[in-house]
């Protein structure tokens, strides 16, 4: 599972591309549920993964938020931090 919260760190540009302000599961660094709920996404990964231990995380819209769970993740993970670093969403947003 510790290796899930690093392939979300280090795919958030494409999560939030793809999936902004919607619910995704995360099973083996792979989307396994998509929902606007985090009831609807975990659902969808129940039916494909019953006995997955998946995370759940919300896709904000908010670039900021996005970079507040990045410095989160720099603190309980520094091997992050290079990906933090370097993660750009929509140009020059968010602190550099």
């Amino acid at each position: 599972m510790s290796d899930d919260f690093a392939w979300l760190t280090e795919h958030s540009r494409e999560n939030y591309e793809k999936y902004a302000g919607k619910w995704i599961a995360v099973l083996d660094a792979e989307v396994v549920g998509v929902g606007d709920t985090a009831v609807e996404a975990a659902d969808r990964a129940e039916s494909e993964h019953p006995s997955g231990d998946y995370i759940l995380e919300k896709v904000e819209r908010d670039v900021d938020v996005i970079y507040a769970c990045l410095r989160m993740a720099q603190r309980a993970d520094p091997p992050l931090r290079r990906t933090a670093r370097s993660l750009r969403i929509g140009g020059d947003q968010g602190p550099k």
